[in-house]
């Protein structure tokens, strides 16, 4: 089985067939094979030629190979090979043709030696030949030229020719091997089409009116008018090529392919498309297809006339015209194309041409143009012969609006537009053009007017001031009715200003600058500004502009409506809140209100912003109580319900949320429904909150002070009983002075507390006076720097140290006369710093270890040094006596 393999188009079809001979032959596996095989022998047979052959040889020496089967393959592929192939030596002569090469320029095959390839070449191409040979030959690179050669026949043939440079296996340059192909046929092919398409281009540069386009059966553009250059915005380079519908993005009223089959069927369609502009703009497109075939009757491209119906469809849409109406327009906006020869009188019509004007296509060409002028209206017909004969005598183009009578006596509006071929002196040979019915067009200009008449009666109703101006000059150029009314001009008056003769602001570029700090969304700007009335008054209106464009012109469209007495009830009402804000801020209290149906809240004053997590306003009644202390929420919520569900008619609570900067806050909260429903119902829920976290702070110390009172008056009654006790003298006046003295010390600690108001005061201060009564300046050793105490440590300091000093005299190292005491403290860390002290017992009775239960003295300590002021306390019972650790920090958040 023959391998089939690409054909190459450079080749011949007798080289094709030689090569399938050969793989035929079964000698060779493939085309490629067979190639390559002839490459190499042809490369071996020069790399063994050191210079070029002698006379006397024969013009095609045989190299000799390793197998005679290669020897016998050179000769086939080089002699008879069906492509015209040449060797040049190392100074540009040929060395080798083959026969097909021979056969052309007429060479015999011992005529080798005295052939001058440049003797038989035309005279007008030696540059073009000779410099890409000379350049490849001194830059031993391959090269493509073209040129006219004498033929064996006669005349000149034109040839293209392809070469490249041959090296030896030393790497020397040998010379040039190339192949001619005959172009001559192919250019000549090609000088036609580019006539053939300047023709056409002559023809369509009278549609530049009409968007016309040209494509492929499969929708790839070919022709691209300068009317849809116009239309959709692509140019002729950016559109062909592509696929027409996809660069478009058509719609089409039917589906597509039965467009397509009625092309095929019937040889046109016509009707309406949506499609997309360049911009990104829809656009409604009346389009008529047309189906091209070759002379075979082979479909081959199709034709579309489009025109944009996109007003007129929108006018005919506002003004209600029945759907037929819109489909007897769409009919109507075809476009007749055609071609009027001076000379011959002869007329060409497109099928539309016909439709148009109602004419027989079977009317004679010759006779087409007067039964057309017979058509036009007598009042249309001087101005059309009169069109005709400028278009004779001038290069432009003509364009002319007449109506045509039709048979039935209607009338129809057609748009003519002409361009005049002439010859290369300047005579008029033939006459291109394009007619289009515009009768819709005309009518809908009319109610174009029509609409233009009310829409300037809605403009002067306008319930607002409307300001249009240029927005480059910022001239005025119109106003409406209530304009004139507001600010005491004419509309005379005004058209003589420009917006910054009313406007305070003045500036331009500041006015630009305000307009576009206003900017919205969609493109407007909305600004307040300072307008000055005729009468010289000022008046605050709002501004809302809005860029348009009319007839091509842009300009900038105004609604300006009067707000000064707004904003002078806004700012009393800002005022008003203001003071209220004030005065509930003075009285610590907060507002809040619960919008009960839009499940909405919102808060104001004080606190307004300190629930973490809660917005200030526009929040759920779940996410209100969502902060609220775990223990108070369901009594909260419970009272909320009540008041809600109707059953109770107000509300009242205290509960705890969290401070921002942590712990809790207590707060009081009362409120009662203030809107309800014509049924009864709540609709919202108002009320007031404030802090009462200090008066509940307040009201826990004093409960704490009158316990703590209670607990000291047993202790001092328990302490004087100690002193009574444990005090020994030799004489009842020395026994009188040694209780007074101790009673006398424990009254200084509580005069110097009292007289501080528990507000703290120093550490070796406080400590002396809390531990003399006991000990005294013998028994009681105490080391530290000096240390400065808040109020609040120091009042739980020195509750902690005279409940370690009563225990001491009741049970530690106080209770016996050999029993001693140490008080050692000092500060860590920055400042403020954190307080270190340590009380140790020595020379007390033996202690067995940890009391059994714990005493009121350990539970204050707990209380007040490790709950209120994060401290720790560890009591170590030794055997020795007690040794107690305190670590506290010197200050705390909020003092």
């Amino acid at each position: 089985m023959v391998t089939r393999r690409t054909r190459n188009v450079s080749l011949t079809t007798q080289l094709d067939a030689f090569i399938d001979a050969r793989v035929a032959s079964g000698r060779f596996r493939s085309s490629s094979e067979v190639v390559r095989a002839a490459l190499r022998l042809l490369a071996e047979a020069e790399d063994g030629r050191s210079g070029p052959p002698p006379n006397s040889a024969p013009p095609l020496p045989a190299p000799r190979f390793a197998r005679p089967h290669e020897d016998a393959l050179f000769l086939e592929v080089a002699e008879d090979a069906p492509a015209m192939l040449w060797i040049g030596d190392d100074q540009g002569s040929c060395v080798f043709l083959n026969r097909a090469l021979r056969d052309f320029w007429g060479v015999a095959a011992d005529g080798l030696a005295t052939f001058a390839w440049s003797q038989i070449l035309h005279p007008e191409d030696v540059a073009a030949v000779g410099g890409p040979f000379a350049a490849g030959m001194r830059d031993q690179a391959p090269f493509v030229a073209e040129g006219r050669y004498r033929h064996a026949a006669g005349g000149y043939r034109l040839l293209r020719t392809e070469a490249k440079p041959r090296f030896g296996t030393d790497g020397r340059f040998l010379g040039m091997v190339g192949i001619n192909i005959d172009v001559t046929d192919i250019r000549h092919a090609e000088a036609a089409r580019r006539e053939g398409e300047d023709r056409l281009r002559d023809l369509v540069a009278t549609l530049d009116l009409a968007a016309v386009l040209v494509r492929d059966l499969d929708g790839t553009i070919r022709f691209w008018s300068a009317g849809c250059e116009r239309l959709y915005g692509w140019t002729a380079a950016e559109a062909e090529g592509r696929l027409v519908h996809t660069l478009l993005a058509s719609r089409f009223p039917v589906p597509q392919a039965a467009v397509e089959a009625a092309l095929l069927e019937e040889g046109q369609w016509q009707g309406d498309l949506r499609q997309l502009r360049r911009d990104g703009t829809p656009c409604i497109v009346a389009v008529q297809k047309s189906l091209r075939r070759n002379a075979a009757g082979r479909p081959v491209a199709v034709a579309e006339s489009v025109t944009d119906v996109t007003t007129l469809r929108q006018t005919a849409t506002d003004l209600r015209v029945s759907e037929e109406r819109l489909r007897l327009a769409q009919e109507a906006g075809g476009i007749g194309i055609f071609e009027l020869d001076l000379a011959s009188g002869r007329v060409d019509w497109s099928p539309e041409m016909f439709r148009l004007h109602d004419l027989d296509p079977a009317t004679p060409p010759e006779s087409l143009f007067a039964a057309w002028l017979e058509r036009v209206h007598p009042e249309d017909r001087g101005l059309v012969e009169a069109q005709l004969a400028g278009l004779m005598a001038e290069t432009g183009p003509m364009q002319v609006e007449f109506r045509i009578t039709l048979p039935d006596a209607g009338t129809r509006w057609i748009l003519a537009r002409g361009v005049m071929v002439r010859d290369e002196v300047g005579q008029p040979l033939r006459v291109h053009g394009v007619n289009m019915d515009i009768s819709d067009l005309r009518h809908a200009e009319a109610k174009a007017r029509e609409s233009e008449a009310q829409h300037r009666a809605l403009f002067d109703a306008a319930p607002f001031a409307i300001i249009v101006i240029d927005p480059a000059t910022h001239d005025i150029l119109d106003v409406n009715q209530r304009a004139c009314d507001d600010y005491g001009y004419s509309r005379a008056e005004f058209l003589r200003l420009a917006i910054g003769d009313i406007d305070t602001m003045v500036d331009p570029e500041a006015m630009r600058a305000r307009g576009r700090q206003g900017r919205l969304s969609n493109g407007a700007q909305e600004f307040e500004a300072e307008h000055r009335l005729r009468n010289g008054a000022i008046r605050d209106v709002l501004v809302r502009v809005v860029g348009v464009e009319v007839g091509g012109r842009n300009m900038t469209y105004g609604a300006h409506i009067d707000i000064t007495d707004r904003k002078r009830v806004t700012t009393a009402l800002r005022a008003s809140e203001a003071r209220l804000r004030l005065a509930l801020e003075a009285a610590g209290f907060g507002t809040w209100e619960y919008d009960i149906r839009r499940d909405r809240g919102a808060r104001k004053g004080l606190f307004a912003n300190d629930f973490p997590g809660v917005p200030a306003k526009d929040f759920t009644l779940a996410t209100w109580l969502s902060p609220v202390h775990p223990d108070d929420r369901p009594m909260v919520e419970a009272r909320l319900r009540a008041v809600l569900e109707r059953r109770s008619a107000g509300y009242e609570a205290e509960f705890r949320v969290p401070r921002p900067e942590g712990g809790w806050r207590w707060m009081a909260s009362r409120g009662a429904v203030v809107e309800t429903d014509p049924h009864g119902e709540p609709l919202t829920l108002a009320g007031i909150a404030r802090d009462i976290t200090e008066s509940r702070q307040v009201a826990e110390r004093q409960a704490l002070l009158a316990r703590e009172v209670d607990h000291r008056a047993k202790n001092v009654l328990a302490v004087v009983q100690a002193a009574l006790r444990l005090t020994k003298a030799a004489d009842l006046p020395s026994y009188i002075r040694a209780i007074e003295g101790r009673v006398a010390a424990l009254a200084r600690t509580q005069t110097l507390l009292a007289e501080n108001q528990w507000n703290g005061a120093m550490l070796g201060l406080l400590l002396q006076g809390e531990i003399a009564p006991f000990a005294g300046d013998q028994r009681a050793t105490l080391e530290g720097p000096a240390v400065a105490l808040t109020p609040a440590l120091a009042q739980a300091l020195a509750m902690a140290i005279h409940e370690l000093a009563t225990n001491a005299v009741k049970h530690g190292a106080l209770s016996t006369l050999s029993g001693r005491v140490r008080v050692a403290w000092h500060v860590t860390g920055d400042a403020p710093g954190r307080l270190h002290l340590e009380w140790s017992e020595t020379g007390g009775p033996t202690l067995d270890g940890a009391p059994a239960r714990r005493g009121f003295g350990s539970r204050v300590l707990e209380a007040t040094l490790c709950g209120q002021l994060g401290g720790q306390v560890s009591l170590d019972w030794r055997a020795e006596g007690l040794v107690c650790r305190i670590a506290v920090p010197l200050a705390r958040r909020g003092d």
